[in-house]
């Protein structure tokens, strides 16, 4: 049996970097590679105004699941009590930087989800593009599970 922070280590040395996308307003988007959240200035949509520099964290990630032929596939990571659940982090087999962050998950059933991540230049904005490939199956979906952490950056809510 694996022990729990041997499975936290083994996700976060899966981390190749982090990425940044910024709107130019004072809001970004930022998170490392693999998507799992591990500093409170992480999150997919932190708001600003570079005029007095107030930042808030506005959605902290959104977690996607994809369900084909009666399977669903977490696409989300987390860390919970020295843990990393769901493991979606695994089905990432590529990332690209640049002209903005790229992720690319290889699901089983021979299934491709390409997540683009773009912040809005001008605007505390961000949009997520998702391109799904391999499939000819009518049967797909994906439920968005957006976590809104409204909080100020500086700051994380602890139990």
């Amino acid at each position: 049996m694996q022990k729990k922070q041997d499975v936290v280590s083994q996700a976060l040395s899966a981390c190749a970097g982090e990425w940044i996308e910024t709107t130019g307003t004072g809001g970004y988007a930022f998170s490392p590679t693999h998507l799992l959240n591990t500093r409170r200035y992480h999150g997919l949509l932190l708001a600003g105004q570079a005029a007095d520099v107030k930042r808030a964290v506005l959605i902290s990630r959104i977690d996607e699941v994809l369900s084909s032929g009666g399977k669903a596939y977490e696409l989300g990571s987390r860390i919970f009590d020295n843990t990393v659940a769901p493991s979606g982090y695994s089905f990432i087999t590529s990332f690209k930087r640049h002209p903005a962050p790229q992720f690319i998950y290889d699901i089983p059933e021979g299934l491709t989800l390409e997540k683009t991540v773009l912040a809005i230049p001008g605007s505390n904005s961000v949009v997520i593009r998702y391109v799904l490939s391999g499939t000819e199956e009518e049967s797909v979906a994906i439920r968005f599970e957006p976590f809104f952490a409204l909080r100020a950056y500086h700051s994380l809510f602890v139990d």
